[in-house]
């Protein structure tokens, strides 16, 4: 064989595996071509998709019988990164039918080598199961390459810093008293300790509590632990690590204040760890993570050789060596990138925290492991380092110039969105979950914290609305009740669905300051009494926690429905859009008035005041959670902020519902806002989905300044 390869022209079958993509061309032309051509790329391209998807280049996919297809189109497309990617793409579909990944693999010494296809780089082969022997060869020189190479990573580390309790590992397998607990004050640590980041399913593992923790101190079996803690503990020893923190086992669990304080100390903990451990992919403890039962689609990412002229050639390694490289192939998805992970830890909300705060973290997925730190991150697929993403990590640096504020504002906020679409078992975690951010920050913001928004941040801090319940035309989700955690109302944290926040996306047309958008604010802050109700500052805060207004308010009616559509209604104004923050109901001890509307004539009977408020958990399904039904109810409509876009003024405005009893106390039911076309709720876009439907065409606050032209300034404590 030829040491030299003599590539031939542009192919009009596979373009000479050249990045891009070729023009489209019928599917039965592109088959018949490209099995019949003597172009040696066509060649491997034909082979790799005969041995992984054999049925495609009958015609045999999506559901088609094998035959020729003349109504379909083709179009292949080659990825960047020295990986070669074809897709075949079905053009009436538009769905990826097949999706190949080509690639060299030193089988000799594993260097990088030169291929003799340019175009074709070389990647790693994805262990056959999580755990084996190549694996860890893998992780062990990500760590190796970040310990002696990246400056970043070292210096936001605190090496003399430790948590209060750590797990001693003993480096010796067969010893018999392999693990106990230690306390670091009285046992100082001789090396860095490793975190890890699970699942605790519905059944709790085993734990430290104020009994048992006198005889953990002295042994822990490990039969007792459950399969995720037993491969951590394996995990370390592979990897030479002596100490390992796992929440369970370090935080005495029924011990409130040991809990909360370790809760605020999260961002330390996880950021000083040598590294994270994520069991991505096990949905509780009791689910391994390694080994050949450990959930896992490894086999759907093996690679085939490819077996044609080219397949195996001698090439000079990187080192001047002689080596020799195997071109393969595999499926490819983007599942195989380093940065996407997907399964049930990241659904958890206590996990958020634990990835963005570590360091280093290496992720076991379903696919495969995935190594990420503050400098590079890679993957078993690529196998060499590249640069991490800002979205992959919590790195607060660039705040620290002009419009630092901004940055750092509309980091949190980025943060709470991503946070607050996830699960958590208790609601009265909402904040504590997200604490050891929200320390991280404090660090860096300098601002009071109120129950998870920043005081620097308001008002702004409190026009945040909840996500849309689907991005679907048809179909009628149900909204959720208000979360019963002693979270105030004016908090995002009182609401279990995902959070965005009113004009937040960068606006060229609006005014702007380095703080962000201007915004004239239509209040003033009166007080604030919202302190933590542990030694957790970033966590649960005190009951009755409050903030005190004054403002322009108007009274109006709500109207609501189960599947989030609400309007406010005032005499003389046609109705206007909001987006209540979850099903509203009537204050118990006053009258509540629920209507089925189904010809849209509106009483005309004189009713008393009836005092609007959240719906709860406690609250029964009665006549206020019937399907098809709507709640009217009394309201006060807030001003809360305005500015300007293209010379349009525009407003914010707070919902209110007061509490019965009280002439003074309000509790926030919703917001809306005035249409400025972008990063806002999507009424105009969505009004005529089947969700809407039965409702009149409603306004988004046209005339707001009319609205509010005559409003009462009143005094208002919000709680």
């Amino acid at each position: 064989m030829s040491d030299s390869l003599e590539l031939p022209g542009h192919c009009r079958f596979c373009n000479d595996l050249n990045l891009g993509s070729i023009s489209q061309i019928p599917f039965d032309d592109w088959v018949s071509g490209i099995s019949r051509s003597s172009c040696q790329t066509c060649q491997i391209i034909v082979q790799a998709i005969q041995k992984l998807s054999p049925k495609f280049l009958e015609g045999a996919f999506g559901g088609r019988i094998a035959g020729p297809h003349p109504e379909l189109g083709l179009w292949l497309s080659v990825g960047e990164n020295c990986r070669v990617v074809i897709g075949v793409i079905e053009n009436e579909r538009g769905g990826r039918a097949v999706s190949i990944q080509l690639y060299y693999s030193s089988t000799d010494t594993g260097e990088e080598v030169s291929s003799r296809i340019p175009q074709i780089g070389t990647a790693g082969d994805i262990s056959l199961f999580p755990g084996d022997t190549q694996m860890w060869l893998f992780l062990q020189k990500c760590l190796n390459d970040c310990i002696t190479k990246h400056e970043k990573c070292k210096a936001a580390q605190d090496s003399n810093w430790y948590p209060e309790r750590l797990l001693c590992v003993a480096q010796d397998k067969s010893s018999k008293d392999i693990l106990r607990l230690i306390q670091t004050k009285h046992h100082p640590p001789s090396s860095p300790y490793i975190t890890l980041s699970h699942c605790w399913g519905s059944a709790s593992p085993f734990h430290t509590n104020k009994k048992n923790f006198p005889l953990l101190l002295e042994n822990i079996s490990l039969s007792v632990l459950p399969r995720t803690f037993q491969d951590c503990v394996f995990a370390a020893q592979e990897l030479g690590v002596q100490y390992i923190w796992i929440d369970s086992l370090c935080i005495v669990q029924d011990d409130r204040n040991d809990w909360a304080r370790h809760a605020q100390s999260m961002d330390k903990i996880y950021e000083n760890s040598l590294f994270t451990l994520a069991a991505v992919s096990s949905p509780n403890s009791f689910v391994p993570f390694l080994g050949p039962d450990a959930p896992s689609d490894r086999g759907n990412w093996q690679a085939i050789n490819i077996d044609v002229d080219m397949g195996i050639m001698k090439s000079v390694s990187a080192s001047g060596g002689s080596s020799r490289t195997q071109l393969k192939a595999r499926r490819w998805d983007p599942y195989l990138y380093p940065t996407f992970f997907d399964g049930p830890l990241e659904h958890r909300g206590w996990a958020w925290q634990e990835r963005y705060l570590s360091t280093r973290i290496i992720d076991f997925t379903q696919e495969e492991a995935r190594w990420r730190c503050k400098t590079s991150e890679t993957c078993e697929c690529v196998d060499f380092m590249q640069s991490t993403t800002s979205q992959s990590t919590l790195d607060l640096e660039p705040a620290k110039g002009k419009g630092g504020k901004e940055l750092l504002i509309r980091k949190w906020r980025d943060i709470v969105t991503d946070y607050s679409r996830r699960e958590l078992t208790y609601s009265t975690d909402r904040l504590p979950a997200i604490s050891g951010a929200a320390s991280y920050f404090q660090s860096h913001l300098k601002s009071d914290y109120l129950a998870g928004i920043w005081l620097t941040d308001f008002p702004h801090s409190l026009a945040w609305y909840r996500r849309e319940l689907n991005d679907c035309p048809t179909g009628k989700p149900q909204l959720w009740r208000s979360l019963d955690n002693g979270v105030p109302s004016w908090s995002w944290a009182s609401v279990p669905q995902e959070t965005l926040w009113i004009w937040d996306f960068y606006l060229k047309e609006f005014p702007r300051t380095e703080e962000g958008i201007a915004l004239d604010s239509q209040i003033k802050l009166i007080s604030i009494n919202c302190r933590p109700s542990s030694d957790n500052t970033f966590g649960e805060v005190e009951a009755g926690s409050y903030i005190k207004l004054q403002g322009k308010v108007v009274e109006a009616e709500i109207e609501s429905d189960l599947h989030s559509c609400a309007c406010v209604r005032r005499k003389g104004f046609k109705p206007q859009h909001i987006v209540p923050d979850c099903i509203i109901t009537s204050d118990g001890s006053s009258w509540n008035l629920m209507e089925h509307i189904r010809s849209g004539i509106r009483p005309k009977t004189t009713k008393p005041h009836r005092s609007t408020r959240r719906a709860v958990k406690k609250d029964r399904r009665e006549a206020s959670f019937v399907k098809g039904s709507r709640y009217r109810g009394d309201v006060y409509c807030l001003l809360l902020f305005t500015t300007t876009q293209n010379g349009k003024n525009h407003a914010c405005i707070l919902i209110l519902g007061q509490k019965a009893g009280s002439s003074d106390t309000y509790q926030r039911l919703g917001i809306g806002n005035s249409d400025s076309g972008w990063s806002r709720p999507l009424y105009k876009s969505r009004k005529n989905w089947e969700i809407w439907t039965g409702w009149e065409e409603l306004e988004e606050w046209e005339e707001w300044e009319r609205w509010f032209k005559d409003a009462e300034v009143r005094t208002l404590t919000i709680i």
